[in-house]
């Protein structure tokens, strides 16, 4: 879990990620807090989640709209951060 405190994001040079997810931001707490950013022209718009890691899953949930999700997650040998999301991955850079 250590890899995945700070701040990522997508993948500028990864057409499938601009697809699927656009320009976003995920900042990784310690505390299992999750912050996720949309970044759009007219407005970013920021999901607070929480977060725990269960084998090679992530699991997030948003306490607002209580709903548990699982991503697979992996880092290649770039240190990107890779999501398999029902089959589809996505890569995540991360932001220094």
């Amino acid at each position: 879990m250590k890899q995945l405190i700070g701040k990522w994001k997508s993948d500028a040079d990864d057409p499938s990620t601009q697809t699927s997810y656009g320009e976003v931001t995920m900042t990784f707490h310690e505390d299992g807090r999750l912050t996720y950013i949309i970044h759009s022209p007219k407005k970013d718009e920021a999901m607070r989640l929480v977060y725990t890691v269960s084998g090679d899953e992530l699991v997030t949930d948003q306490p607002s709209a209580p709903a548990e999700h699982r991503t697979k997650f992996r880092f290649d040998a770039s240190g990107r951060l890779i999501l398999d999301d029902g089959g589809e991955s996505s890569r995540f850079v991360r932001v220094k």
